[in-house]
């Protein structure tokens, strides 16, 4: 199962903020509303969205807006919807993730073993793509980077990771037997993972960093000169940035995640406590986050340890992203 396939019903609402939007998903239908300082607006299919549940966005490099939905996906100028499906060549019409990569190409991924992009005006898929057609996906992409040197890795939820590189070559990568990764780009701009290497019931390594090096025809891990301090399992969230690391922690006698902490290098960091009603976390910049709950969405800058902003207290939000 996706991670995501557990969220049922999402919903897209604008936040005005200066010159720019806040695009909140939320579980519910929102009315159009004013309050004091912010009006909001619900987007459905009656506006010409492909499908009232929308699982991810993303923006291209062009300034359109994508909407990853059940049904299909679409693309917003601000005014108009554009919307595509497998007749206009999309791998499925349920996409659950979408990646932007520096070539402009935005990259659709379906709850299937096959994935498209659309650029420059057309998708591209495994009928109609040579390079698409080499791609051995086993399950679904879970993860897609790409780092300074333009290099695509693809991962899968069955530990299998690949590349394609600026010249469209294809990396193969041994299959990860771990518990638990996390993919990103970090120090040095460089490609990393947190891996949780499974050896047996009994024997289980610590979660360790490595960075993702391209040799000559595959791909290797090297063990990342950087020092980490947490618990790491299948219910933990890890985010990666050049000078930031996210994690959810669980308490050793817990059973379910209770801390945020905020890893800003070796030897900073910053925790919040993590309630019941957590979603996930979006990360504007070096200091702020904006925590999503079952209750609104936080605005929270994490190094002055200060909540700023509540948005939608009422409303279920399962993610939110700034254009």
């Amino acid at each position: 199962m996706p991670i995501i396939d557990c969220i049922s019903v999402y919903f897209i609402h604008f936040l005005k903020n200066k010159f720019n939007y806040i695009f909140f998903l939320s579980f519910f239908i929102i009315k159009l509303a004013a309050s004091q300082d912010y009006a909001y607006k619900n987007y459905t299919t009656k506006d010409g969205l492909a499908g009232n549940h929308v699982y991810h966005s993303v923006q291209d490099k062009e300034g359109y807006l994508w909407f990853a939905t059940e049904t299909g996906v679409s693309r917003f100028d601000g005014k108009n919807f554009v919307n595509f499906t497998v007749e206009q060549g999309l791998s499925s019409n349920e996409i659950l993730k979408m990646f932007v990569d520096s070539k402009g190409r935005v990259w659709m991924i379906p709850y299937t073993n096959q994935i498209c992009y659309y650029f420059k005006g057309k998708i591209y898929n495994a009928q109609n793509d040579t390079i698409l057609r080499k791609f051995v996906i086993k399950s679904f992409i879970n993860y897609i980077i790409e780092d300074n040197s333009k290099n695509l890795i693809f991962a899968e939820p069955e530990k299998n990771m690949f590349g394609l590189s600026d010249i469209d070559k294809i990396y193969h990568f041994r299959n990860i037997n771990a518990d638990f990764y996390s993919m990103g780009i970090g120090n040095k701009m460089k490609p990393q993972i947190f891996l949780s290497e499974y050896k047996d019931s009994i024997n289980k390594s610590a979660t360790q960093l490595f960075d993702i090096l391209f040799t000559k025809d595959s791909i290797k891990l090297s063990k990342a000169n950087q020092k980490f301090n947490f618990l790491c399992d299948n219910t933990s969230e890890v985010f990666i940035s050049p000078s930031l690391v996210i994690t959810t922690n669980r308490r050793k006698e817990k059973s379910v995640s209770t801390i945020i902490k905020f890893q800003i290098n070796d030897s900073l960091e910053r925790e919040i406590n993590k309630n019941r009603d957590y979603n996930n976390l979006f990360v504007l910049n070096d200091s702020i986050v904006f925590i999503n709950t079952k209750s609104g969405t936080v605005q929270y800058n994490y190094l002055k340890q200060l909540l700023i902003k509540e948005f939608l207290k009422s409303e279920n939000i399962s993610s939110c992203f700034l254009d």
